[in-house]
């Protein structure tokens, strides 16, 4: 048995899981990342990113590594890897759902739940072993509760897009999906083109296309194109035409925005105040040959370079006592070079704003900051003063660009907390 407490026993062994890329998508909105830099580590064939601020617990156990983030008794989020007792980690869990993932470019099978004795949600991930080479390997991640899930979201899938084996190039990790070459199969559609799945946020995208195999099963692709980056917006609309290669590569891709092919779509709805857009994207192929896949990349992989990303540790909400000072701090990273100021509007409800840096203003139950850009980044920083009545309040953090254009709207969301 790993020696470990056992509360952490009991969320490791009973709620393993693990947010794979396509298997997350069912969430919903998550919160931000919280960790600011990440630490490479190796277990047996694989490399991977991990926060630094998240603690080993199983240093000297060589079959698997855990690490966790919080209380090592009351963890808020657990990740592992193992090349041991995975069926006894299976057996602990009700699987709900199951299907064929891709991990660092090897295939898996995800197997998502809830665990049988105890709260908490999650999913693990079982390599098959002729895929690695042989031998046994999971990756999984436990959270204590959904609420810890969303939170820690934007984490896991850094963690997940981190994953490389030994030797050859993996994979993109990001959501597969082929597209026949069956030109009826278009015909009945507006503009003959089909939708990608996901939905699309803000910021620049690789598009990787490759050859899918006569029934467009052959998933990830074992060779690709990469085209771009692209701009994505949202609100816009986008169509990518696979076509046959020319002059000895692989395939062609014919990137459309707006194009008359995909007029009669509606329009995806725009960034608002509270409230995330998204652009939508199209496909057609016309390669001929076989089924092609495509997945989008987003630049970065939601780490270094990408779209704009909002650092602010929401559990800083929980300690919260009536009558006291507590320091709020945010962070924006990866802000486009044209955006010179950002505007910060906290949302107090019941609280006060007694100092920030910078200094801003109070609207309401808004304290509102304008932050200078500092080499693509900006941070403000305030001190709240409690009610002294204890009672349930409301937080969330909006971040946009000043003047707004829509290059930066990044939110916290509406957040319930207790004054205690």
């Amino acid at each position: 048995m790993i020696p470990m407490p056992i509360s952490m026993r009991r969320v490791v062994l009973k709620s393993f899981c693990i947010t794979a890329m396509a298997a997350i998508l069912f969430l919903a909105a998550s919160h931000p990342a919280f960790s600011q830099n990440w630490i490479k580590r190796t277990f047996g064939p694989i490399t991977f990113e991990i926060p630094a601020d998240w603690k080993l617990l199983t240093d000297d156990v060589a079959t698997q590594k855990i690490w966790y983030k919080g209380d090592p008794e009351e963890p808020d989020v657990v990740f592992s890897v193992t090349s041991s007792d995975i069926d006894d980690i299976l057996g602990a869990l009700k699987i709900e759902s199951k299907g064929a993932v891709t991990v660092g470019g090897k295939r898996a099978i995800s197997h998502t739940g809830t665990p049988k004795e105890e709260s908490g949600r999650g999913i693990v991930i079982v390599f098959d072993s002729n895929e690695i080479g042989g031998g046994a390997l999971a990756l999984a991640c436990a959270f204590p509760s959904d609420e810890s899930m969303r939170r820690y979201k934007s984490v896991i899938d850094r963690i997940l897009g981190s994953v490389a084996f030994a030797g050859g190039a993996a994979a993109p990790g990001c959501h597969w999906d082929s597209f026949t070459n069956d030109p009826r199969q278009f015909a009945a559609q507006p503009g003959g083109v089909l939708p990608l799945r996901p939905q699309y946020k803000r910021g620049k995208y690789l598009v990787h296309v490759g050859p899918a195999g006569k029934q467009g099963l052959d998933l990830p692709p074992k060779k690709w194109r990469t085209f771009g980056p692209y701009d994505i917006t949202p609100g816009d609309k986008y169509c990518g035409i696979i076509q046959a290669g020319r002059g000895g590569n692989l395939c062609e891709l014919l990137w459309e925005k707006n194009s008359v092919r995909i007029e009669m779509y509606s329009k995806p709805p725009v960034d608002k105040p509270g409230l995330d857009g998204h652009a939508v994207v199209y496909v057609r192929n016309e390669a001929g040959d076989q089924w092609y896949a495509v997945c989008l990349d987003p630049v970065g992989g939601g780490g270094a370079g990408g779209a704009p990303v909002l650092d602010f540790d929401t559990s800083v909400l929980q300690k919260i006592k009536s009558g006291e000072t507590h320091t709020l701090k945010a962070r924006v990273r990866h802000i486009p070079p044209e955006v010179k100021k950002l505007k910060f509007s906290w949302y107090l409800h019941l609280n006060e704003c007694v100092s920030a840096v910078p200094a801003g203003n109070k609207a309401n139950f808004w304290y509102i900051q304008i932050v200078d850009v500092r080499n693509g980044e900006a941070e403000g920083n305030i001190v709240m003063k409690a009610e002294a009545q204890k009672r349930e309040s409301s937080f969330n953090l909006i971040v946009q660009d000043e003047p707004y254009t829509q290059k930066v709207f990044l939110s916290s969301k509406t957040i319930s907390y207790q004054i205690r």
